[in-house]
Formats: structure tokens, sequence, C-alpha cells
């Protein structure tokens, strides 16, 4: 029987609690990430998430923010390149 409070991966071990951030967006990636090596019913349920909002989210467009953190991201990667690894944060931002 698989004990809903607390469950070992191969990585170590992690509990619902363990998990946090804006309600199901953390969750969702972790159990896109783990699809293949567990059940992602199981994973559902230890993280307190639907499925059914797991598969929605799946489906689902980035939002306006994710495109525009991805596009930041580029840029402060290129920064930090150019500066032959240097520049951290503070510097770049």
């Amino acid at each position: 029987m698989v004990d809903v409070n607390h469950e070992t991966s191969r990585r170590g071990t992690f509990a619902p609690s363990e998990v946090s951030g804006k309600p199901g967006q953390v969750q969702f990636g972790f159990i896109d990430a783990e699809r293949a090596n567990y059940p992602v019913a199981m994973m559902c349920r230890l993280l307190a998430v639907s499925r059914a909002g797991y598969y929605e989210w799946r489906g689902r467009e980035p939002s306006k923010r994710a495109k525009e953190d991805g596009v930041l991201t580029v840029k402060i990667a290129a920064s930090h390149k150019r500066s032959r690894g240097t520049y951290g944060s503070p510097r770049i931002l």
C-alpha cells in the first residue's frame, strides 16, 4: 500500500507539503517531468491536484507573462555570456 503522505523517488523523498508555489503550476510541472517514471493518477493524488486539471494544464498555451519571462531569460543569458560569465544578477539587472 502506498503512503499518500510520503512517497520515495529515485532522487530522494518528497511530500505534498514540499511542493508549493502558485497552486497547481509547480505540481503540474513536476508531474509532467516524472510521468514516464510514475503513474499520473498516483502523482496527482500525492500532490493533491486533479488529473483533469493536470491534463488541462498540459494543453494550455503559456500565459503572456510566461512568454515575456522566456524572452527576458534569453536576454539575461546573452548578457551573462557577453560578460564571459563574470556578471551575476545584480549587475545584469
